[in-house]
């Protein structure tokens, strides 16, 4: 239910209305008129308006060409910038852990902002122990098999990407047609990670951790283990990394 205002409380009133007017829009999928929110809460017009306004102004709100009301995008961004502390504080437990595992081994997390790949987390055996937060390291989308990982699992706007990395000017010197590039990124999806092999010993793979992530690895297999037993590790502690958040 919403919050009432008792006398003497200490609570921001025009703020509590704010928030009550959100959970009434939220819990209306197919929108509300401003009318409806001055019958609900018994508000003057004027003052409905303002709290409207001033919601619809921060993107708390947006009013579609029916003019109703329905939630914005901050409330998703909020809760996504929330998700994106939490897998970035679990992978800063996770990254040393997996070092431990393969000291020989560069490891990275990395996220996907606007058609750029970031990486946000790094350890490797010239620092033994440590984790690096490089400032401005890019990965590349096409030659990379972090970027091949992003282009297959990636939450991104396609064709904005097409215009900063035409496919004709970046991909096809690499991969040839577009129809055998995309059947690559096919089969990455029916794998569930983009890989690629140097010989019997040497593996480069990422694992997609939700659409704004990835897991990679570049090092020696194991003795002892396959490739495809290395990549199942990783793609547990990626899955233990959006587990961890899952609840949020």
């Amino acid at each position: 239910g919403f919050i009432r205002i008792m006398p003497n409380s200490d609570l921001v009133n025009s703020v509590v209305k704010a928030l009550d007017i959100l959970q009434f829009v939220s819990d209306r999928p197919e929108g509300v008129r401003l009318g409806e929110i001055v019958d609900a809460f018994g508000l003057k017009r004027p003052t409905a308006y303002n709290l409207v306004r001033t919601l619809r102004a921060r993107h708390y709100l947006e009013q579609d060409a029916a003019r109703k009301l329905r939630l914005g995008s901050a409330p998703g961004e909020l809760l996504a910038g929330q998700r994106r502390g939490s897998l970035l504080a679990a992978a800063e437990r996770e990254l040393p852990r997996l070092s431990g595992c393969f000291p020989d081994a560069v490891l990275t997390f990395c996220e996907l902002s606007g058609c750029e790949i970031f990486c946000r987390l790094r350890m490797s055996p010239d620092r033994p122990g440590q984790i690096q937060r490089p400032l401005s390291f890019l990965f590349p989308p096409y030659s990379t098999v972090t970027g091949l990982c992003f282009q297959a699992f990636g939450e991104f706007d396609a064709a904005g990407f097409e215009r900063k990395y035409p496919f004709r000017e970046f991909g096809s010197p690499l991969w040839g047609s577009l129809e055998a590039f995309r059947r690559m990124l096919d089969n990455c999806r029916r794998a569930g990670y983009a890989e690629r092999r140097e010989g019997d010993s040497e593996l480069y793979a990422a694992i997609p951790c939700g659409g704004r992530f990835s897991l990679g690895f570049h090092g020696s297999i194991p003795a002892g283990r396959t490739a495809e037993q290395l990549l199942g590790e990783l793609k547990t502690a990626a899955e233990r990394l959006q587990e961890g958040v899952s609840g949020i």
